[in-house]
């Protein structure tokens, strides 16, 4: 099995717990926007609490892959723990994520 749902479980298994816990919530809050999109990659932004500049994720879901370019200390840290939950429940709910230049204007 490839796709979304693939890295989903793929990255739920390597996951911390307390990652994947702060991972769920910063993709409930709406934090997860798809900036673009190939065959092969999605990339993501993921806009940390007190941040004002998302981090860039990178998945890959034919080859449950991913990247971040977080400083985090895990991996896969929470960011891509979120870019995951959040492209998997799209992809479930037949919809596209918001696109960043949609949900966060630049001034």
């Amino acid at each position: 099995m490839t796709g979304p749902a693939a890295l989903h479980d793929a990255i739920r298994k390597e996951a911390k717990s307390g990652l994947w816990s702060a991972g769920v919530k910063l993709a409930r809050d709406g934090a997860v926007v798809e900036e673009s999109r190939t065959v092969s990659e999605v990339i993501l932004r993921v806009k940390a609490p007190g941040r004002t500049v998302a981090w860039s994720v990178v998945l890959y879901p034919d080859d449950a892959a991913w990247e971040c370019n977080c400083p985090g200390h895990f991996d896969p840290c929470v960011l891509v723990v979120a870019a995951a939950i959040a492209l998997a429940q799209a992809q479930s709910q037949g919809t596209a994520l918001v696109a960043a230049e949609k949900k966060w204007s630049r001034v």
